[in-house]
């Protein structure tokens, strides 16, 4: 399988905040991770980095195969990074805010 991505800064910002990540699990299975840093905060190129790094590294090691199993372990790995993205905004005054969304 080949990937291929292209962003985009847009018209409006003069930094691009997106990030974007493949990763392949112990049963060979693929992930592609897209995460929009939100413009206009401080740190939103963080933000999306910490998600696509941190849940696609967390997905390799995972062996998941089915929809339904992969679905729940991507909605608690969500939950888990949004958390872990609040408490790292917290800490670091030039993060305060930041925030990324998810594809």
């Amino acid at each position: 399988m080949q990937i291929a991505y292209r962003t985009a800064i847009g018209e409006r910002r003069t930094d691009n905040e997106d990030n974007v990540g493949t990763f392949t699990n112990q049963a060979g299975v693929n992930l592609a991770i897209i995460a929009d840093g939100i413009g206009g905060n401080q740190g939103g190129d963080v933000a999306s980095e910490m998600a696509v790094s941190h849940i696609g590294h967390a997905f390799e090691a995972t062996t998941l195969t089915d929809y339904e199993t992969a679905s729940d372990w991507l909605q608690e790995q969500i939950e888990t990074e949004n958390q872990t993205i609040r408490e790292r905004s917290q800490q670091f005054e030039d993060l305060m805010g930041m925030g990324t969304l998810l594809c």
